[in-house]
């Protein structure tokens, strides 16, 4: 009788309807994976070609609002809606069509959108800035238009960060500014991932990194 109580109560893991007593033995039963949020309201957008990620936010939002678009090695798109009758209609409606040039297959997406590494970033990205023909100054005085500068860095390779001291005056640096020309270059400005706190780290870990090359252990003579 002993043994096949026991076999009824290992059997009640598996029905709960006909068990009784066993609340223990249901809590470690592993509980099933959430759904990752946000996959329900994205599609996947396959064969997408070259456009960018603006061309599939004007092509798709005719079916809701958009939440994230991210284009993937010039390939395919993920598209993300704030409601998935949102991502259900863009397969109903452009499954199979062509879209910017291009024919498209949509299908529900996978994934979940990431964040955006460059969303509240104070630092914008110049390119190209040529410091032997523009003075410094003249570079300051375009972008400080736009907000507070905290710092400026310019590299040989013609570029430059500007360093704000809040994100809302690197987004409108990037509005107002990109696209504009400077000694007839026509400057590239874009949000940077960048902050004073990760240039910190790194001077940090490269000052730690050439201290432990420069070190010398005392070598023990051999007679």
């Amino acid at each position: 009788f002993f043994f096949f109580f026991f076999f009824q109560a290992e059997d009640g893991i598996r029905d709960a309807q006909e068990s009784r007593g066993l609340g223990d033995v249901y809590k470690r039963q592993p509980k099933k994976a959430a759904a990752p949020q946000g996959a329900g309201n994205g599609v996947y957008v396959a064969k997408w070609g070259s456009e960018n990620a603006e061309a599939a936010k004007a092509a798709f939002s005719v079916c809701g609002a958009i939440t994230s678009v991210q284009i993937r090695r010039n390939k395919f798109a993920l598209v993300f809606f704030e409601t998935a009758a949102g991502a259900k209609k863009a397969i109903d409606t452009f499954n199979g069509k062509t879209v910017c040039g291009s024919t498209v297959t949509v299908t529900p997406a996978k994934t979940s959108p990431k964040k955006d590494a460059h969303e509240g970033t104070s630092v914008v990205f110049v390119g190209p800035y040529f410091a032997e023909s523009t003075p410094r100054k003249v570079l300051i005085d375009l972008f400080k238009s736009a907000g507070k500068i905290q710092k400026v860095r310019t590299y040989a390779n013609h570029t430059a960060f500007i360093y704000y001291d809040n994100a809302a005056s690197a987004s409108k640096a990037v509005k107002d500014i990109n696209g504009k020309e400077l000694n007839q270059k026509t400057l590239t400005v874009k949000p940077s991932v960048r902050s004073a706190a990760t240039d910190k780290a790194k001077r940090a870990h490269a000052l730690t990194t050439v201290s432990y090359t420069h070190l010398t252990l005392p070598t023990k003579r051999i007679v």
